[in-house]
């Protein structure tokens, strides 16, 4: 089984990749975007071999921890990301709130 010291994470530009080698085989990877400072997390991929296990949550884990420390928010776009943070009251100091829609308060 794959640790938290096993998650690699490289960035090029304004995107950025935290993942799991198995040899030349990247077995997880969980990639975003930077949205101004947030960090747009959009996709989560785990080899069929070792979905059902701990390395997807793992590597939303990483980007959570990564947010903390440079100070960042996190956009879940990604629905298996979302449904993490859904269910994660602890993630919550780093998730971007969604964007108010204005005409709900017009119609009030």
């Amino acid at each position: 089984m794959k640790s938290a010291e096993d998650i690699l994470h490289e960035t090029h530009g304004n995107r950025g990749t935290f993942f799991v080698q198995a040899g030349k085989d990247r077995i997880a990877e969980l990639s975003y975007s930077f949205a101004g400072k947030d960090m747009f997390v959009d996709h989560t991929f785990v080899d069929p071999e070792h979905r059902g296990g701990p390395l997807a949550a793992s590597l939303v884990e990483a980007a959570v921890q990564h947010a903390r420390r440079e100070n960042r928010l996190i956009i879940p776009a990604c629905p298996y990301v979302k449904s993490v943070f859904d269910k994660t009251p602890g993630y919550a100091d780093v998730r971007r709130p969604p964007a108010r829609d204005d005409d709900e308060d017009e119609d009030r």
